[in-house]
């Protein structure tokens, strides 16, 4: 790769930051959604799980992250992906309650219970991340399907 090139890629990953933190404060992406839906994003999330997770304790924020700055390591799709999974990260790792004390990091389970609401459920993230905010409410559960 050439020095243009990742200055290029490093440019591209920085953008990618800024939007990402700026999504957690509830900005929307200036490009709006994603063009992934949610059954492709669970299957590159399950395909790049152990490239993302190299100490397979879970994906953490930092580890993410590193991904996200080594934007040509990874396919336009599989990019998209990572961008989509950091800006629903805090949704993402709270799907199972199988950490001890805070929920930190996407583990294999949270990827399972993920891929029940997206893919069975077919609940997009965006849903999911109102649902998951209305729980704190105790609204109750997602409906899993529409009959």
């Amino acid at each position: 790769m050439s020095k243009i090139d990742r200055e290029e890629a490093a440019k591209a990953a920085l953008t990618d930051i800024k939007w990402l933190l700026h999504a957690e404060e509830g900005d929307e992406s200036p490009e709006g959604e994603s063009y992934l839906d949610g059954p492709v994003v669970v299957e590159l999330l399950e395909k790049n799980f152990a490239r993302l997770d190299p100490n397979s304790d879970g994906i953490s924020r930092d580890e993410l992250m590193d991904g996200i700055s080594r934007p040509s390591e990874f396919s336009i799709d599989e990019y998209e992906m990572l961008r989509v999974v950091a800006k629903y990260f805090d949704t993402i790792i709270t799907m199972a309650d199988d950490q001890e004390g805070e929920e930190l990091r996407i583990t294999r389970l949270d990827l399972e219970v993920l891929k029940q609401f997206l893919v069975n459920g077919q609940m997009t993230l965006k849903d999911l991340k109102r649902w998951s905010s209305s729980v704190e409410q105790e609204v109750g559960l997602p409906p899993l399907s529409d009959g």
